[in-house]
């Protein structure tokens, strides 16, 4: 399983917490937390290029 979202602390946090695999899907977004995110996306073609290659 791995919860795609654009929300650092409502989405990759939540999912981290659950110890759920994540991918922040940043678009146009700055980390303006402390976070190490592992898997950053920019866009959904992105998302889709790493799940078929990564998962």
């Amino acid at each position: 399983m791995i919860h795609i979202g654009d929300s650092i602390g409502s989405d990759i946090l939540g999912a981290k917490n659950c110890g759920i695999k994540s991918i922040w899907l940043k678009r146009n977004k700055i980390n303006r937390t402390n976070e190490s995110i592992e898997n950053i996306c920019i866009d959904l073609n992105e998302v889709k290029n790493f799940i078929e290659t990564k998962i």
